[in-house]
């Protein structure tokens, strides 16, 4: 969603009384001469802002580079917005009219404004922020204030930055993100790390639905494991894996040469992102492997044992 021009409000994307989804969305160098370049979203109660790129934008009005709140209460969760500028205030948040939105795993980092570059608000708003890379800090759990460490933002590559994927350092908001959210999807365009959530907007491709209660559950997409974590490890190691579906699974520990060790899950397990530990005390240091099978899937994966 780029390069849009509009006089008035919502450069990029404009939503009323839409309760609306905004998912997995780059919103860049859209241009307004008034609030929310990037997005506005007036009188929309409900709805979600959700792992999206919002970058670039810009306003020559009063509020609201990034995104413009107005009257909605809008979850945000694992975006990154940045690079967005405008004339007034509030390069990259601008909340107003009787708003209360929650804003988690999100990074919001050079924005430019007159005042306020990353974040305001009127008086008769308020906003709850946790886990979360806020440029110049702010208050709330597991929150940041730590250069982000894009990878390449001058081609707008907002992925973040890891020595894994052959990068000269690793970005602080790997792994320091909501740790009831799991990443699903380990790699060096998603998630990084271990599975705990990374801040910003490549979460590992959780898929977050409700249930007939409608609470909300972090269900994957598909069936997968992730590296174990740390690696190398020194006495204990964490192995996350990811059930599409209620399954019988094993996950065993075998020797370079084969051996079968130690089996640390055998059993019925729920949808779900799950986490298991192997304590490695009385093994001597070495090469060892971990194997999942669910009865129809089956992966292998290598770990480093070092004392």
């Amino acid at each position: 969603i780029a390069l849009h021009e509009y006089g008035g409000i919502g450069g990029g994307i404009y939503c009323y009384s839409s309760r609306a989804l905004i998912i997995d969305n780059i919103v860049c160098h859209n241009n307004t001469n008034a609030y929310g370049a990037g997005i506005f979203i007036e009188s929309s109660t409900g709805g979600k802002i959700i792992n999206n790129v919002i970058i670039g934008n810009i306003s020559n009005g009063i509020a609201g580079g990034g995104i413009t709140l107005d009257h909605s209460n809008t979850q945000i969760v694992d975006n990154t917005i940045a690079f967005n500028s405008i004339s007034g205030m509030a390069g990259g948040i601008y909340i107003r009219y009787n708003n209360s939105p929650t804003i988690i795993n999100t990074i919001i980092w050079n924005n430019t404004a007159r005042s306020y570059p990353n974040i305001s608000m009127d008086s008769t708003s308020s906003v709850t922020i946790n886990y979360s890379d806020i440029e110049g800090g702010w208050q709330g759990t597991g929150n940041i204030n730590s250069d982000p460490l894009f990878r390449n933002p001058s081609i707008d590559d907002f992925c973040l930055m890891s020595t894994d994927c052959t990068d000269s350092a690793n970005s602080p908001c790997i792994d320091a993100g909501d740790p009831s959210i799991i990443d699903s999807l380990l790699d060096c365009l998603n998630g990084l790390g271990a599975p705990r959530s990374d801040i910003g907007a490549y979460p590992g491709d959780y898929l977050t639905i409700l249930d007939i209660n409608n609470n909300q559950q972090n269900i994957p997409d598909k069936f997968g494991f992730s590296q174990n974590y740390p690696n190398p490890f020194n006495s204990s190691t964490s192995i996350g894996y990811f059930l599409p579906k209620a399954s019988k699974v094993n996950i065993f520990v075998y020797d370079i040469l084969g051996r079968e060790l130690e089996t640390l899950i055998s059993g019925p397990q729920q949808p779900g992102n799950h986490q298991v530990t192997w304590n490695a005390e009385g093994m001597a240091s070495g090469i060892y492997f971990y194997r999942i099978n669910d009865g129809k899937n089956s992966e292998t994966k290598k770990m480093i044992l070092l004392k």
